[in-house]
C-alpha cells in the first residue's frame, strides 16, 4: 500500500508507472454504414416467403385473394426496390377489395422478395440518398485524439471503398460524431516484448519431460 501511494506521489514514468493525458483512454466509437445493393424478384420461391409474413397473415381472404391477382402480372421479373411502394399504392386505388394499406406490408414485400447483389447498383430513396443495408452495419472505436475522418480514410476505406461514416450517430454531451467511451489497456503501455525460447531448448526440454514420463511410467509397470 505504502508503495502505492509512493509511486503516485512521485508522479514519475517508470516500469509501473505511467504518466498520462486522460484523453489517451478515451475513443470515439462511430457507425460504419454500407449501401444497400438490393433488387426485388417475384417468383414462385419469393411469393411463399410472402405469405409468412405477418402483415400478410394478418390480412383476410379477399384481400389476399386480390393481391394474389395484382401479383400474377410480375411473376418471373426482377424489379428495383422502388417498385414495391409505388406497386402497392397503384393497386391499392384500384381494387376496394385491398383497402388501407400500412408501410409494413411494403416492407413486406420488400423483406420477401428482395435478393442481396454485392456487385449491384446502392438502392437510394426518393431524395436520391443511398440506403444503407442494416445487415452490414459495423462500429469502430476511434482514438479521441485522432480526427475521426483520418482514420476512416486510413483504416476503413481501404478494406470497403463504398463505406460512410454515419454523421446522426452522435455524443448526447458534446453532439459530437461518435459516442464517447473510455477503455484502459495496460498491455498498450506496460508491454514488455519476450523473446520465445530457441527451438532447441523447447526440444531439450520435451526431451526432459519425455524422460521424466517414462522414468514415472516404469516406476508404475514395477
Amino acid at each position: 500500500m505504502h508503495q502505492i501511494v509512493d509511486v503516485y506521489a512521485s508522479a514519475e514514468n517508470s516500469e509501473i508507472s505511467r504518466m498520462l493525458d486522460y484523453r489517451r483512454f478515451a475513443y470515439r466509437r462511430i457507425r460504419v454504414l454500407r449501401p444497400l445493393r438490393m433488387t426485388l424478384h417475384i417468383n414462385e420461391e419469393t411469393m411463399i416467403r410472402l405469405t409468412e409474413e405477418k402483415a400478410w397473415i394478418k390480412l383476410d381472404l379477399e384481400q389476399q385473394a386480390a393481391w394474389r391477382r395484382a401479383f400474377e402480372a410480375y411473376i418471373g421479373l426482377v424489379l428495383p426496390i422502388t417498385w414495391a411502394e409505388s406497386f402497392v399504392v397503384e393497386t391499392a386505388s384500384k381494387d376496394p377489395a385491398i383497402g388501407k394499406v400500412s408501410k409494413t406490408f411494403v416492407k413486406a414485400l420488400i423483406s420477401s422478395f428482395g435478393v442481396r447483389n454485392p456487385d449491384g447498383e446502392p438502392v437510394v430513396d426518393a431524395e436520391g440518398m443511398t440506403v444503407p443495408d442494416t445487415s452490414l452495419t459495423d462500429y469502430e472505436n476511434v482514438p479521441f485524439l485522432e480526427d475521426i475522418r483520418d482514420y476512416f480514410a486510413r483504416e476503413v476505406l481501404p478494406h470497403v471503398h463504398d463505406a460512410w461514416i454515419d454523421e446522426s450517430y452522435v455524443d448526447k454531451k458534446d453532439k459530437a460524431v461518435g459516442l464517447v467511451g473510455y477503455e484502459i489497456n495496460f498491455n498498450r503501455f506496460f508491454y514488455k516484448y519476450e523473446a520465445p525460447p530457441k527451438l532447441e531448448d523447447i526440444d531439450k526440454e520435451l526431451k526432459r519431460v519425455e524422460a521424466e514420463i517414462a522414468s514415472l511410467l516404469g516406476e508404475v509397470m514395477e
